[in-house]
């Protein structure tokens, strides 16, 4: 708004909202008191700190977008308005509304008839900007164990965000804490993020296929990291410059098989994998040319999200160093973020690529890519039609490493979970369309349809028990809902069936699957099954756009 800028702020007024309990959202709130998850709108205070305004400062039309795309991508809010009022010939008052998400957390894994795991919570707890989650689980492989984990988003109040969790159960035990601030801003003149995480015992399951007992290998592992880095120049396309030191310890404790009747010892891979001692200092760098869209309806069936325009590059280049007791090595790691288009169409792009190289066998190991291209359009507000494509893959990785049968972070529809390869790809196209609700049940939430046609193929690699298949495809129709109205978390209910001729260990059958998640941020967020194997695995991400 041309109209702010170089004005003087004489008041900032802040109106947060709770999210509209009326509807099915009104069926959330009673059954989420059940357990003592009462709402708290978002305390005031907890908002005016992401503001990238102050009274007595200067307006500008960049610092009002700039907060209100800070405070939608928090995950407790849904929405967020940053606008100014004129109130005399040099001055305007910022008037600021929030609307919360609801903050209930809740979460059932079953196997069979057999609950494997459950967690309540709360990610907006007292208003205050904190998630308290407790869970309980009883697998196979790990046995019966309990944890938490709580988030801070405003740590010292600051937008820092502090990050704890932990586990202990029959067979594993862990901790991991972590405090950080991202660079999430241009104005932003520097970020940092530094953490601990320790396993006393923890697994990596391989896949062996149908019909055959899955493996682990056992773990005691120790991470820990402490980086940041400096813009440089003004706050049109920065340069930042900065450092991380990290020190790794893994060790294999054992191998074990995981059968119906319980944990037992195992040889198959005791010489596969070897201990990681790695202690390094690498130099990061990177350069943004980024501007931000707002769009709404593009990963949510109507919520806003905030989409980056232009590019941004990443480098980050370290050795070892042999003193501290890490291998003679150089590691190397690019990120690529790209974005071009609109409200109505838009085309993005993210890349991640890592490898070591060790000095003294002159070999590269660790190579772990991921990329993901993902083209929206919407012929009309309710409709969208995306297109995506995407792959991953690993080359003499140094820990357990396999890829299942997936695209778009969801496994492929009608095809069992038993096939695992080193490297896959996938494309998928949805065309979704978002359904009037004037029934009393839904008021209040959105609601849509969707007809989906997706396929992905794998190749074996150096995975253990890799496979590689051909292309297989799959189609499906899906019923999308979201409550609140607006809300970024989308929950799907899938009927996916295969196509195309299989061979018998891969037979088809109808699959109905359901998932409810945050869908905004697909295209920046990477796989889990790939970042959990990459060499810095704890930490919060500094370039996060």
């Amino acid at each position: 708004m041309t109209s702010c800028d170089g004005r003087v702020i004489r008041a900032i007024n802040v109106n947060p909202q709770r999210p509209p309990f009326q509807g099915s959202a009104a069926y959330w709130r009673r059954f989420a008191r059940l357990f003592g998850l009462h709402h708290a709108t978002t305390d005031s205070a907890v908002v005016r700190r992401f503001l990238a305004l102050r009274t007595g400062g200067q307006c500008s039309a960049f610092r009002l977008r700039e907060s209100e795309r800070l405070l939608r991508a928090q995950p407790y809010l849904v929405d967020a308005t940053v606008r100014s009022v004129p109130v005399d010939s040099f001055g305007v008052r910022i008037d600021v509304e929030t609307v919360d998400e609801i903050a209930a957390i809740g979460a059932l894994s079953l196997s069979g008839m057999h609950v494997s795991a459950i967690e309540i919570g709360n990610e907006n707890l007292f208003g205050e900007a904190w998630l308290l989650a407790v869970h309980g689980s009883d697998r196979p492989l790990e046995g019966k164990a309990a944890g938490f984990r709580a988030k801070d988003f405003q740590f010292l109040g600051r937008p820092y965000v502090l990050d704890v969790k932990a586990e202990h159960g029959q067979r594993t035990s862990s901790f991991q804490l972590g405090a950080g601030h991202a660079y999430l801003t241009d104005l932003q003149r520097i970020a940092w993020e530094t953490a601990i995480a320790h396993a006393d015992r923890s697994f990596m399951l391989v896949r062996r296929g149908r019909h055959v007992d899955d493996l682990a290998v056992r773990y005691r592992r120790l991470a820990a990291d402490v980086g940041g880095v400096l813009r440089l120049g003004g706050s049109e396309r920065p340069i930042l410059l900065g450092g991380v030191a990290t020190v790794t310890r893994l060790d294999p404790t054992g191998v074990f098989a995981v059968t119906d009747t319980g944990v037992v010892p195992d040889t198959a891979l005791a010489n596969r994998y070897v201990k990681v001692r790695q202690v390094r200092l690498a130099a990061v760098g990177a350069w943004r040319a980024l501007r931000f869209v707002t769009v709404r309806g593009f990963d949510a069936l109507t919520g806003p999200q905030d989409v980056a325009t232009g590019v941004q590059l990443f480098g980050e280049a370290g050795r070892g160093v042999r003193p501290f007791g890490g291998d003679n090595d150089l590691f190397l790691q690019g990120d690529m973020l790209a974005g071009i288009g609109g409200a109505t169409h838009y085309s993005g792009f993210h890349g991640l690529i890592e490898a070591r190289r060790n000095s003294e066998r002159a070999v590269w190991d660790g190579v772990i890519g991921s990329a993901r291209l993902a083209n929206y359009w919407k012929p009309s507000p309710p409709a969208l039609i995306r297109v995506w494509a995407d792959a991953a893959g690993g080359w003499r990785v140094r820990v357990p490493f396999q890829l299942p049968l997936a695209t778009d972070e969801r496994r492929l529809g009608g095809y069992p979970p038993t096939q695992f390869g080193g490297r896959r790809a996938g494309v998928g196209l949805e065309a979704r369309r978002l359904l009037p609700t004037p029934s009393r049940l839904v008021r209040r939430a959105d609601v849509g349809m969707s007809f989906f046609a997706e396929a992905g193929r794998l190749w074996a690699g150096d995975a253990p028990y890799g496979v590689t298949t051909g292309i297989l495809p799959s189609v499906g129709i899906g019923l999308l809902a979201a409550v609140p109205s607006g809300s970024k978390r989308l929950g799907r209910l899938d009927l996916a069936f295969p196509l195309g001729s299989v061979r018998a260990p891969n037979r088809r059958s109808l699959e109905l699957r359901f998932s409810f998640s945050d869908a905004t941020g697909i295209l920046r967020r990477e796989a889990g099954d790939v970042a959990s194997a990459r060499e810095q695995i704890v930490g919060t991400n500094i370039f996060l756009p």
